[in-house]
C-alpha cells in the first residue's frame, strides 16, 4: 500500500530530525562531560574515602557504573532537545496546515476561498485558536525543561542549550520535506518543498495544488 505523500514527508522530517538531534545531544554530553547538579548523590559520594594521600586509585563514588558515567552527562538536556524537536515539529506542521504565518499570496494567483490566505481572513477567537494549537506543543517542550531544572537532574544552561539544539535541527530539516510555513505556497495544504526532479516548487505550481479557477476564482 502507497504512503500518503503528506504522511510520509511528516514521517521522514521527525524521524530524521529526532534521530540528528538524539545523535547531537549524545556526543555533546560525551564530550562535555559536565556533572549534573544532582552528581554527589547520583554517584553516590563517600567523604571518607577521599584522603589526604588519595592519587585516584580509589573513587569516592560508590554507585554503579551506570549511575557513575550518567551523573557526567548534565549538557545538554536529552529531555530538552528531544520535547523541543517534537514540540517544533507538531509546531511547524500545523503553522503550515493553518496558514498563519502566511500574509500575501502569489502575483495574479486568486486562491480558493476556502483556503485561508493569512490568520486576519477569519474570525479573531477561530485565528486565536489556530495560534493556540500552534504554541501549546512549544509550551509542553518548556515545561519539560522546566521540570528537570526542579528536579535537579540538569542547570539552566543545559535546558537552554538542549532547547535551542533541538528547535534548531528540526526549522533547518523542515525545508527538506516541506516548503517555508510563511511561504505562500503553505497555504496548498503545505505540499512538498520539492518537484520529482528535486527542485524548489515556484508559486506558479499552486494551479497544480489548487482547484482550477475560472477567470472570477470561482471553481471549475
Amino acid at each position: 500500500m502507497k504512503v500518503p505523500g503528506d504522511l510520509a514527508a511528516g514521517l521522514g522530517w521527525w524521524m530524521l530530525s529526532i534521530g540528528c538531534v538524539n545523535a547531537a545531544t549524545t556526543i555533546m554530553k560525551v564530550y562535555v562531560g559536565r556533572p549534573r547538579p544532582s552528581f554527589y548523590a547520583q554517584c553516590g559520594w563517600q567523604d571518607e574515602l577521599v584522603t589526604a594521600d588519595w592519587a585516584g586509585q580509589m573513587s569516592p563514588c560508590t554507585a554503579s557504573a551506570h549511575n557513575i558515567a550518567d551523573s557526567h552527562m548534565s549538557f545538554p538536556s536529552g529531555h530538552a532537545s528531544v520535547s523541543a524537536n517534537t514540540g517544533y515539529f507538531l509546531a511547524l506542521y500545523a503553522a503550515g496546515k493553518f496558514a498563519v504565518l502566511v500574509h500575501k499570496q502569489a502575483p495574479g494567483l486568486t486562491l480558493p476561498t476556502t483556503v485561508p490566505q493569512t490568520p486576519r481572513a477569519t474570525t479573531f477567537h477561530f485565528a486565536f485558536i489556530q495560534y493556540a494549537v500552534c504554541m501549546l506543543p512549544i509550551a509542553y517542550a518548556i515545561w519539560v525543561g522546566c521540570t528537570r531544572i526542579r528536579d535537579y537532574r540538569h542547570f539552566v544552561s543545559d535546558v537552554l542549550a538542549g532547547h535551542l539544539l533541538g528547535a534548531s535541527i528540526t526549522w533547518s530539516l523542515q525545508g527538506l520535506f516541506y516548503n517555508s510555513v510563511s511561504g505562500v505556497v503553505a497555504v496548498t495544504g503545505f505540499p512538498f518543498a520539492k518537484d520529482d526532479e528535486g527542485a524548489p516548487r515556484s508559486a506558479e505550481d499552486l494551479h497544480h495544488w489548487l482547484p482550477e479557477q475560472d477567470i472570477d476564482g470561482h471553481e471549475m
